[in-house]
């Protein structure tokens, strides 16, 4: 069994690491002191030495937060998960720890306690996000279980559970339409620059911004004399495939034959667009293009993809729709019904009837 110091680095930001077996490790947030991290540290040291270990009756929530923390970081490290959705994770885990009290053990934990950080969560949030705040606090939980740190899930009560789908009808009627009006489609159309090539591929395919700065020039493929996307959605990681319309294709002629990885669209020094961090130059520009333009319908870039759905809605070929939004298609027909060119065209060519298509 190899021996391990307990000799920590201090990150600028402030972290605790250390490189064991040639991999680096976070130990702890911002605010961890070394004592803590050293404790953590010991912990995961523990973890490897021994194939089993005994659950600790005395851990506190902030300890079972830490290590969790410190799971999703190796994790977003290996690509597993991705950065923004442990964002989502740790802030949703840091308000319940503040309702809770950081010296509050987790099996001291009660179905008030849960009840307490719901009643908080469901005044702050709409449903979608209300959900996502339940949902990170059991999955951590949930993960403290079934790696041994905690002998038994907390007791939740009947209360913590998520919004119903009444109550998301509910508010989906009050927020009314997200996407963009066809006169405000025309004025944000009338930019010259590489917005333009945005806004276009969103209508066209229901892309979202991170999809739009990770498409390469390889991408882009001729089927039957007719340029086509074909990549993989970065969320759900399902094979995208659509014909761009002619509009995009003159706008990225220019290297529209190089098979290569380099990127379509760049910042001016070359970088990503969006780097799933927070930093997204396509949906702060878009906004300015919006403020610009005095647009008051419609929400965030994102509101383009409702746009595209709501246009092609009553399409009968939902398979070639599913497909043209980079959506996943449950059972076999995922393996076996990959859509023609000519049924995925129809699919677009209905979109650009109804959203760029001049009336004569």
């Amino acid at each position: 069994m190899r021996n391990y110091t307990l000799k920590l680095s201090r990150r600028a930001d402030g972290r605790f690491q250390k490189k064991i077996d040639g991999k680096l490790y976070y130990f702890g947030d911002r605010n961890t002191t070394e004592d803590e991290a050293q404790k953590l540290l010991l912990r995961f040291l523990s973890s490897r030495s021994q194939p089993v270990r005994e659950p600790d009756p005395g851990i506190t929530v902030i300890e079972a937060a830490n290590a969790y923390a410190f799971a999703c970081e190796n994790r977003v490290a290996d690509g597993l998960i991705l950065s923004t959705t442990f964002d989502d994770y740790r802030e949703a885990i840091q308000r319940f720890i503040d309702t809770v009290g950081k010296s509050a053990t987790v099996t001291g934990l009660t179905p008030d306690d849960f009840a307490r950080f719901r009643a908080k969560s469901e005044k702050r949030y709409n449903a979608w996000a209300f959900d996502r705040e339940i949902q990170s606090v059991r999955t951590m939980f949930n993960w403290c279980y079934e790696s041994r740190l905690i002998d038994r899930l907390p007791m939740y009560g009947k209360q913590f559970v998520k919004s119903t789908k009444a109550k998301k009808r509910e508010e989906r009627a009050i927020k009314g339409y997200r996407g963009f009006s066809r006169a405000s489609i025309d004025k944000l159309l009338t930019v010259n620059d590489d917005m333009k090539a945005f806004i276009l591929l969103a209508l066209n395919s229901g892309m979202y911004s991170i999809d739009i700065a990770n498409l390469k020039f390889g991408d882009i493929q001729n089927v039957n004399g007719i340029w086509c996307v074909k990549s993989y959605r970065e969320k759900t990681k399902a094979l995208r495939m659509f014909p761009l319309w002619q509009e995009i294709v003159d706008l990225i002629r220019p290297g529209i034959k190089r098979k290569s990885d380099r990127l379509i669209f760049t910042t001016v020094f070359g970088t990503v667009l969006n780097n799933r961090v927070g930093w997204d130059v396509i949906a702060k520009r878009f906004q300015r293009l919006k403020r610009r333009l005095q647009i008051k319908d419609g929400s965030g870039f994102g509101g383009l993809k409702h746009t595209h759905i709501q246009a092609i809605s009553d399409h009968p070929d939902k398979i070639a729709a599913a497909v043209v939004r980079g959506h996943v298609i449950d059972g076999i027909l995922d393996h076996y019904d990959l859509p023609t060119v000519e049924r995925l065209k129809s699919v677009t060519d209905l979109a650009y009837d109804r959203l760029i298509k001049k009336s004569n």
